[in-house]
């Protein structure tokens, strides 16, 4: 769903066997099945070349980024508050309290070591920047 080769690594580390990106779906579907079925780890190759160079090219190593911590909720949010949604509109759009909001935003700041929901927000906004999003 998502293009961020973050999540492509993410899903792939929780057990995923392949990743499509929606540009990349209606080719790339049956293609992915037949790499999946035949024991192959599949990565439709717009995301595979993202992965390479974000992974391998930039020498990264794996765990080294300080989001690998989170949930994949808490990357969500983290996401939405680097793009500058308020509480109550992260929490409309995923469907959640504001104070579920709150308790990501809470467990995203003592993962990330910061100190307040500021540094949460300024760390958000360099991380969404840094890659894009």
């Amino acid at each position: 769903m998502h293009d961020e080769p973050t999540y492509a690594v993410r899903s792939l580390r929780a057990g995923a066997n392949g990743y499509v990106t929606k540009q990349d779906a209606l080719g790339s579907v049956l293609i992915a099945l037949r790499e999946v079925l035949d024991g192959r780890v599949y990565l439709s190759p717009s995301m595979a070349s993202e992965v390479i160079s974000n992974v391998v090219l930039t020498k990264r190593e794996p765990g080294a980024d300080p989001t690998d911590g989170l949930t994949d909720r808490e990357l969500e949010v983290l996401e939405r508050i680097g793009k500058g949604e308020e509480v109550k509109a992260i929490a409309k759009t995923l469907h959640l309290s504001p104070k579920t909001v709150e308790t990501h935003r809470t467990h995203i700041k003592e993962k990330l070591r910061l100190d307040n929901a500021r540094q949460v927000a300024r760390y958000a906004v360099q991380w969404v920047s840094a890659r894009g999003v």
